[in-house]
């Protein structure tokens, strides 16, 4: 590997191993659109997609919002953090050494203490799992109850912590002198009841090591092992590095499955997910401790294509309630981005779904890990291959859920529930398929559902779908009101079209002379004019246009806009670009003309008298002369 001998360099290193695209999709659900990625803005609230992500200049625009920036901004802004904390995280991601800068250090660093410190407690843990006498009862738990052999054990880096109150903490502070504050925030221990000192949080417990994608241990799930003991598993609180929200536990070992399969089983528990994992279902994973959210879908679905999600939770009533607000995570979390598939592969269709939920429901209400010990993996993965698509599901439940509906009554309350499901089938096709089923079900007439569905409104109208759409145009329209800075904005983005059609000698030519008013433009501007006598091509001014505006956020995202507004010139020619320079260096120079005359306007309707009436009167006929004659010898 390159050593960097400066911070510079480490930076430049950095940046070549970033690619915008994987950035973004850890936050936002991207889709394909020509040569851009779209998906709802992480930065404001909204259901029609005005994200926008471009691979080929390593950039995102929101069109709705208006942030924009390249990779590094967008970390910064999600996260929250300076530009020294994410160089920082990202060099350690790379393993980039990274020369000394003063400012650098911060949560990145302490990021790496607290992973430090949950290594050396895993560690420990599992010493104490093989050698602790008291731990015998975890041991023979894993081995005789899970089933479990030495080399699964050994994989998953199960532990054992012993009953004692300070174990933990003593080993921690006495062999790696770690301090208290560390390890507090790091979750491993917490201040007693007397609030006088601190204990170890977990304690008699077996012990599960939950890890982030890149395999660091972030937090601790403790299972118990007494009866009477609560609760029954016991989690890591949220720390630096540990967001029940957004960690998922055994991806670092299911990604690869997961691209492979362009498909993920989602469960709810860690002993499923070790099961599955180990019988071949190697793509499964699960939440930790919390219900499924839309952050675990943005996570999940950067490793898939199609995006097939499984939804594989207990057969129990509190499972059923997870399934339906999974359901609803997966729905909102991937809005505005397309249909969720709503037919099997066999109907003829060229429609681009924005992902595929189907729902593994095990028979005799058993789990995951009980399903897979008692009927073997093979039998699983046959429920895996024939699990229903979401709306089958949904309709086959509801149905059976009701019993047999015979009365009038109880009939028309099954089909109460069944229209809103029938009423998302946007297929006329497929949706005419299921009123046929359903009327054979319970024996009611096809027109009768029809009828039913026809009245049914949905959740948003039309209308309100075009208000709303008009609001965030309008929002975006706001935010353009100037003809002569559009014209601005026009001729900055001619250094951004991807083909040398005209020098960088020549534009900075072209623009000496031109007079601009805004603030952020001018330094863009002046950015601009001096990189591009360093530079040879469009790929390094971009760069170093970024790099050296990187802390003025209201001028990178006007660049990332004139950049984005480059995208429509690339079709010109030079003759046609000659000519579009010249139109927008006509608007902004009559811009001062045209901005004194709406001043005189005001004024001579403001004149308290005759002579000032006429005084005003001749100053703005001499300033329209003055325009006329301009655009004449034009």
């Amino acid at each position: 590997m390159i050593k960097p001998k400066t911070y510079t360099e480490a930076i430049s290193l950095i940046k070549e191993r970033l690619d915008i695209v994987d950035v973004v999709s850890e936050y936002v659900i991207l889709k394909k659109s020509g040569r851009n990625y779209m998906g709802c803005c992480p930065f404001h609230k909204e259901k029609t997609p005005s994200f926008s992500v471009n691979p080929e200049r390593q950039i995102y625009k929101c069109f709705g919002c208006g942030e924009g920036g390249d990779a590094l901004s967008f970390l910064m802004k999600i996260n929250n953090q300076s530009f020294n904390e994410v160089i920082s995280e990202l060099a350690q991601k790379f393993g980039i050494p990274l020369p000394e800068f003063k400012g650098q250090e911060g949560s990145s660093d302490l990021k790496k203490q607290i992973f430090n410190v949950n290594e050396l407690a895993a560690e420990y843990f599992e010493k104490n799992l093989f050698e602790n006498p008291t731990a015998q009862k975890a041991l023979e738990y894993l081995l005789e109850k899970r089933k479990y052999d030495k080399s699964i054990i050994k994989k998953y880096r199960f532990g054992y912590s012993s009953n004692k109150y300070d174990e933990l903490l003593k080993y921690l502070s006495k062999e790696h002198n770690i301090s208290t504050d560390l390890m507090e925030k790091a979750g491993l221990i917490s201040q007693s009841k007397s609030k006088d000192n601190f204990i170890d949080r977990f304690r008699g417990r077996l012990m599960i090591p939950i890890e982030d994608e890149n395999s660091n241990i972030v937090g601790f799930g403790a299972r118990t092992l007494e009866e009477g003991q609560n609760p029954k598993y016991l989690n890591s609180p949220e720390t630096l590095v540990y967001n029940k929200s957004r960690i998922i536990y055994g991806l670092n070992k299911a990604k690869s499955s997961i691209r492979e399969q362009d498909a993920v089983v989602v469960m709810e528990g860690y002993f499923d997910v070790i099961t599955a994992q180990v019988n071949g279902v190697e793509n499964a994973v699960a939440t930790c401790g919390t219900a499924l959210t839309k952050s675990h879908i943005k996570n999940l679905s950067r490793y898939m294509t199609k995006r097939k999600i499984y939804l594989a939770f207990d057969a129990d009533a509190a499972g059923q309630m997870a399934i339906q607000r999974g359901v609803e995570t997966v729905k909102e979390a991937f809005e505005g981005l397309g249909e969720i598939k709503q037919f099997d592969d066999n109907f003829n269709t060229n429609t681009d779904f924005s992902c595929e939920i189907r729902v593994i429901n095990t028979p005799e209400g058993k789990d995951p890990d009980e399903f897979i010990k008692t009927h073997g993996a093979e039998a699983y993965k046959t429920l895996v291959e024939k699990a229903p698509l979401l709306i089958d599901y949904e309709i086959s439940t509801i149905i059976n859920k009701e019993g047999d509906a015979k009365t009038p009554q109880q009939k028309a309350a099954v089909i109460k529930k069944l229209i809103p499901l029938l009423f998302e089938v946007k297929n006329e096709i497929i949706k005419e398929e299921y009123i046929k089923k359903i009327s054979k079900q319970l024996d009611i007439a096809q027109n009768a559902i029809n009828k039913e569905l026809s009245h049914y409104k949905g959740g948003t109208t039309n209308n309100e779908i075009k208000i709303q759409r008009k609001t965030e145009i309008s929002q975006i329209v706001k935010k353009i009101t100037n003809k002569c800075i559009i014209a601005q904005k026009n001729l900055l983005s001619v250094y951004f079209i991807n083909e040398n059609k005209i020098a960088f000698d020549t534009l900075n030519s072209f623009l000496n002379d031109v007079e601009f008013i805004d603030e952020n433009l001018i330094l863009i501007k002046n950015t601009l004019k001096e990189i591009s006598k360093e530079v040879t091509n469009k790929q390094e001014l971009e760069q170093k246009a970024m790099d050296r505006l990187v802390d003025n956020s209201e001028a990178k995202k006007e660049l990332i806009d004139i950049i984005f507004m480059a995208q429509q010139l690339n079709s010109m020619n030079a003759r046609n670009l000659k000519e579009y320079i010249e139109d927008n260096i006509s608007v902004i120079n009559e811009y001062p003309d045209t901005n004194k005359n709406k001043q005189l306007k005001a004024k001579y309707k403001e004149a308290q008298d005759e002579i000032s009436s006429l005084q005003l009167q001749y100053e703005l006929r001499e300033q329209l002369k003055k325009k006329y004659s301009r655009l004449e010898t034009n």
